[in-house]
């Protein structure tokens, strides 16, 4: 299969994706952002998202692209986001809630994946073992039954430990709440953010449970009787926990996303509202080049950014597939 092909797989993927907005929202209280793939509720006092919110389907679990690693600012966050640089407390990882791999059908959905409001600080031996096996464990889940809502997050209460010089908070805990729309099933799991050797049945519990804890109403679009139906039981017995290697149907070969490939307006840097720091993410643009861009505002086309001094047409070419209004 050659390179047009595969993008045109992409393209496919994407399609089956992006009906992630008709997901019941959770109640938030922090500033609530959408991303094209997951939206989340940000809290500025801990650094991070209180809940990660997506759809995830069967065709989204081929894995078409490789995993970049690019770690950066979430620019559409309000007050600023956490960094990498908050992370380099080497007893914790900069764990995602919404998972790389399962995003990895799409170069725009492994691009935001790695936004920094993705991100909680994770114990290594918890992120890399006990929290990885649950995403497997979701993936195969899919898998089997098609398409699952999910909601994860750190529990931000009883919050005694920060790391970065953004003051990152370190839960103790994390959830993962997981919802079948066509079974009307759902399985949640609480975790503490630490080495884990108990199986991860162990850890399975009623999604009221989560909710008193994290004050989150996960199902605010549920009438009173629907939500207890799903949130006041464990639910367990209704779910297969083998947890299989699986290609998920797809052999090819993945292919490395550059980062113009296919990025969405929402993965890309806007000219008109972005800070200077968020500017200096585009290729070839330092620290003056941006206070002139903000200086320069408001821009009516992108192409306007050419009267800016010291961008030229050459430097525009290299920028236009990165930047909106």
């Amino acid at each position: 299969m050659n390179h047009l092909s595969k993008l045109l797989l992409l393209f496919a993927f994407f399609a089956e994706s992006i009906g992630f907005a008709q997901m019941s929202v959770p109640t938030h209280n922090g500033e609530h952002i959408v991303h094209e793939h997951y939206s989340l509720s940000y809290i500025e006092s801990a650094e991070q998202a209180e809940w990660v919110a997506y759809k995830l389907t069967r065709a989204m679990l081929k894995k078409v692209v490789n995993r970049n690693d690019e770690f950066h600012p979430d620019w559409y966050i309000g007050s600023g986001s956490a960094t990498y640089e908050d992370y380099s407390d080497d007893r914790y990882d900069a764990g995602h809630l919404c998972p790389a791999r399962q995003m990895q059908f799409d170069c725009t959905a492994m691009h935001e994946t790695f936004f920094m409001s993705n991100m909680s600080p994770q114990a290594v031996d918890f992120n890399r073992r006990a929290w990885a096996f649950l995403e497997k464990l979701e993936r195969n889940l899919v898998w089997q039954r098609g398409e699952l809502w999910v909601y994860v997050g750190p529990v931000l209460t009883d919050i005694d430990e920060y790391i970065g010089e953004n003051k990152v908070a370190v839960p103790k805990k994390y959830y993962r709440i997981l919802y079948d729309p066509a079974k009307d099933e759902s399985l949640a799991f609480l975790m503490p953010n630490e080495r884990i050797l108990a199986p991860l049945e162990s850890f399975v519990v009623p999604i009221d449970s989560i909710e008193a804890i994290t004050k989150i109403d996960f199902f605010p679009d549920f009438d009173q009787a629907h939500q207890t139906k799903i949130e006041a039981r464990t639910h367990s017995d209704a779910w297969q926990f083998a947890n299989p290697n699986l290609s998920y149907g797809y052999t090819l070969k993945a292919i490395d996303c550059s980062t113009a490939d296919i990025l969405s307006d929402q993965a890309k840097i806007s000219i008109n509202k972005a800070t200077e720091a968020a500017l200096m993410e585009l290729p070839n643009i330092g620290p003056e080049k941006a206070k002139a861009i903000v200086m320069a505002r408001p821009f009516r086309s992108t192409y306007d950014l050419m009267k800016v001094k010291g961008i030229g047409k050459a430097t525009f070419e290299k920028l236009k597939d990165y930047i909106v209004l």
